[in-house]
């Protein structure tokens, strides 16, 4: 995910330890916070229609911010099991190894291809 991040992807961009840490930090806070149930309930269309757009146009970079925003509007709400559902399944077509619930880590057996196949982003 950090790759995915430090710039389009054609550019490339510099290696940086402490941004490591940084996404890891910010995975480590949508866990929890998918973690927390509740009966909040997000309209995820648009959303997944945005990363729809940025993983077709190769902004790769674009979807991870776009990622942080979005947990940063609606970091407040406690979700219900459903959006939380959907929400991490998204996510982990780019983090594979995200699974909330547990901690970060890659698992094989949960590679990329279930991922996108489990994921919102089917249409990719």
């Amino acid at each position: 995910m950090y790759l995915m991040f430090i710039g389009p992807y054609s550019e490339g961009g510099e290696w940086s330890d402490e941004h490591i840490v940084g996404q890891r930090r910010f995975l480590s806070r949508m866990r929890r916070w998918l973690e927390r149930r509740g009966s909040d309930r997000i309209d995820l269309v648009p959303f997944e229609d945005q990363v729809d757009r940025d993983v077709r146009a190769f902004k790769f970079n674009k979807v991870v911010s776009g990622f942080m925003e979005f947990y940063n509007r609606h970091k407040h709400l406690r979700l219900d099991e459903d959006t939380a559902r959907r929400i991490e399944a998204v996510l982990r077509v780019f983090a594979p190894g995200f699974r909330a619930g547990t901690q970060l880590e890659f698992s094989p057996s949960h590679g990329m291809a279930e991922c996108v196949y489990q994921a919102s982003l089917k249409r990719l």
